[in-house]
């Protein structure tokens, strides 16, 4: 797999992926609790799309700050990774304490910036050592990342069921966040002391499997990687944050039953991610063109059985599904094509910024058509988004290497 101490390559890879499950409980906490701010603070719930908008776009700075950076090789990732997940787990316990909106914005501003530090560095760092044809090191990732965004809304649903106060259950998940910080701590300061380098072979950085792979991208086909991955994300978040809300206000649902419903959807991602861990054979831009067909199809079923709450539950569960496995299926369709890894980190940050326009563009459309539109939105994002990955397939199936 990787030169030097295989011990360390372990345990580094660990607390990498741990780190994407701590990121995504920090960055999961808000959407089940905007209710609860919201008469805190006595402020409308869609002016949270404003906080949201910042998290986000601190996210897609500091993702694109650590492409350029570590592009020039002036960056030690797993440093900066250890150091972003530290911070966000030792502030997040005071979610609730923030005593105004605006300084409540500024907090959002500094969870966004440590996920976008942790996630770039992280994912990079495990395309650099993954050699399997499908990049298992990215899906068990972004699995985790889905246990980490279910954990979050079930802990808060379950202690929104037993009445504990808001305060206690932001606590509550900040400390957990900073046990995944600590833990995270531990394995890759380890590993590092053990470490003696970090370097990839040969026949990884430049073949897989006896194919020859290019060192990057043309610009035009790299801007449809880019389309391809913010489009998903704009879906992808915009169901993660707005979903409890509108089930709440359209469906008529308890807020602690909205959250756990919110758990279906993750608990889909997290089903699909762990299966594909084990599919170690097939093309990469067929896996990508059913699962986002899928997306649309979901999307739309939930338009037109929004009165069945059985057939509700089930949608979101397939729904969450057919996203599961898309975020990894476009970092690999790169990285198994192309050795400049750095490139990665862009990919991480175009996602963040469809996750930073999907909180505009969905805030906007919500504010302007009320909450029971979500579904048409995403409808709207879902042709989008397989027109665009159609475009892109279409730009590399000439190309003869894998996959």
């Amino acid at each position: 797999m990787t030169k030097g101490n295989p011990d360390s390559s372990r345990k580094l890879i660990i607390g990498v992926i741990l780190s994407i499950a701590g990121f995504s409980i920090s960055a999961n906490t808000l959407p089940p609790l905007v209710t609860g701010l919201a008469r805190s603070y006595a402020v409308n719930p869609s002016l949270f799309g404003i906080a949201f908008f910042f998290q986000y776009a601190s996210f897609t700075v500091f993702s694109f700050l650590s492409g350029y950076i570590s592009g020039r090789g002036h960056t030690k990732p797993e440093l900066i990774l250890v150091s972003a997940l530290a911070v966000a787990g030792v502030i997040l316990p005071f979610i609730n304490i923030i005593p105004t909106f605006p300084a409540f914005i500024l907090f959002m501003v500094i969870i966004g910036g440590c996920g976008g530090l942790v996630e770039s560095n992280g994912t990079s760092i495990l395309t650099r050592y993954d050699t399997s044809a499908q990049g298992k090191y990215v899906y068990v990732s972004q699995l985790f990342y889905c246990l980490g965004a279910m954990i979050a809304p079930l802990v808060i649903g379950i202690l929104q069921a037993g009445h504990f106060s808001d305060g206690l259950i932001g606590f509550a998940v900040g400390i957990l966040t900073l046990i995944f910080a600590l833990t995270v701590y531990q394995l890759i300061s380890s590993a590092m002391k053990i470490r003696t380098s970090y370097t990839t072979t040969a026949a990884s950085e430049n073949t897989l499997f006896g194919t020859s792979m290019e060192k990057a991208p043309p610009l035009k086909t790299f801007f449809w990687f880019l389309l391809v991955m913010l489009l998903y994300v704009m879906i992808e978040l915009s169901v993660g944050i707005w979903l409890p809300a509108y089930l709440e206000y359209n469906g008529l649902m308890m807020p602690s039953s909205a959250s756990l419903h919110l758990t279906l959807f993750w608990a889909g991602l997290a089903a699909t991610r762990f299966l594909y861990i084990f599919i170690s054979t097939g093309s990469i831009r067929m896996q990508l063109t059913l699962h986002i067909t899928g997306i649309l199809a979901c999307t739309s079923f939930l338009f037109f059985t929004s009165e069945s709450p059985v057939a509700q539950a089930v949608a979101i569960f397939l729904l969450g599904g057919f996203c599961g496995p898309v975020w990894p299926l476009i970092v690999n369709l790169y990285s198994k094509r192309y050795t400049s890894k750095h490139y990665v980190m862009y990919l991480v940050g175009a996602g963040s910024l469809g996750a930073l326009l999907g909180i505009i563009f969905t805030s906007v459309m919500l504010e302007y058509k009320g909450i029971g539109s979500l579904m048409v939105v995403l409808g709207v994002y879902g042709c989008l988004l397989v027109s665009a990955c159609t475009v892109l397939i279409l730009k590399i199936r000439r190309v003869t290497i894998y996959p």
